[in-house]
């Protein structure tokens, strides 16, 4: 095996001798430094078969089958997305993709004949949006809302699994005031009041009873995902966090155990963490999600978390497969 790296390239993209890219000058400038400021030191690092699961089920992409094989990253530039504040200026890296390539021409010729095909769980994503509750200004009156959509993107396909994320469209959710992000930022999913969660599969429901408590969709996303990592009040109700005037649960709550975060702005770090997962293991004919929550009626601190816009993603496993016959090949869901 031999070792490749292709990363930084000139500027008119025209790969030659003394211009391309090689493991000792990657992070080198042009006087032969190796800088170590921001758009470098702050870079990561990125396995593809994790995003791209079909590198995990081959051994390896023969370039004769897959002649014009391009990586192609989107970069999001939503702050609250990517760093713990919002007045920062971001910039994006060109990426450096390392790998491994066979060399010797008989193992080549060995790996391209013995490559038949794979099988692999695709990952997909679909949305749907769940409207703006009005603010009826008055105290304690929780305005109902029921969302039923169909969800198409996964008509045709064997669906596995999915999880559900309720991502809060008001950035200012996931300000602590001034210019902190709390925890999650744009990736949060938010707890809502009342809520209920359930799928329609084929036309039937496919849990018996609406999924409507935190620890019940704890549960289901445990047991569907595996184990799930999150921190201390992650599914609850938010609050004003402040000198109370009445004790609690009637003035405003504490959550000291959240003050290693931010102990001036806790309250915005509630809630945030309350994700959906569910087993599936069906063809999709049909499909349809049925969501319901109340918003906040008064116009208190926590009104913009229960009230606001939602996308409500959903990402799921989807059987697919590749054939190959010679130098040509085919892919389809299984």
């Amino acid at each position: 095996m031999g070792y490749m790296v292709d990363g930084i390239s000139p500027l008119n993209d025209q790969l030659t001798a003394g211009a391309a890219p090689r493991s000792d000058n990657l992070y080198k400038d042009k006087i032969g430094t190796i800088p170590t400021t921001d758009s470098i030191v702050n870079n990561g690092y990125l396995d593809l078969s994790r995003v791209l699961p079909l590198l995990s089920s081959v051994d390896a992409l023969p370039l004769s089958v897959f002649k014009n094989l391009r990586l192609v990253i989107e970069y999001d530039n939503q702050q609250d997305k990517i760093i713990d504040k919002n007045n920062q200026t971001t910039t994006s890296a060109r990426p450096i993709l390392s790998f491994d390539e066979v060399i010797d021409e008989q193992e080549k010729a060995a790996i391209t004949r013995g490559f038949k095909g794979a099988s692999w769980d695709a990952i997909e994503h679909d949305r749907v949006v769940a409207p703006a509750i009005t603010n009826g200004g008055v105290a304690n009156v929780l305005t109902s809302q029921s969302v039923n959509a169909q969800v198409k993107n996964y008509r045709g396909k064997y669906l596995r699994k999915i999880v559900v994320s309720k991502q809060v469209t008001d950035p200012t959710v996931a300000n602590e005031g001034g210019t902190d992000v709390s925890p999650m930022g744009g990736y949060s999913s938010a707890t809502c009041i009342n809520e209920k969660l359930n799928f329609k599969i084929n036309g039937a429901p496919k849990l018996p009873n609406s999924m409507d408590k935190p620890n019940k969709r704890l549960g289901l996303l445990t047991d569907a995902w595996g184990v799930a990592n999150a921190y201390p009040l992650n599914a609850d109700f938010g609050n004003a966090v402040g000198a109370a005037t009445v004790a609690e649960p009637e003035g405003p709550r504490n959550y000291f155990i959240l003050g290693q975060f931010n102990a001036t702005s806790r309250a915005t770090q509630v809630g945030l963490q309350d994700y959906f997962g569910l087993e599936i293991e069906e063809e999709i004919r049909d499909m349809e999600i049925n969501f319901e929550r109340s918003g906040e009626g008064s116009a208190k601190t926590g009104e913009k978390r229960y009230n606001s816009q939602l996308h409500l993603h959903m990402w799921g496993l989807c059987k697919k497969s590749i054939m190959v016959s010679g130098d040509k090949y085919s892919v389809s869901y299984m």
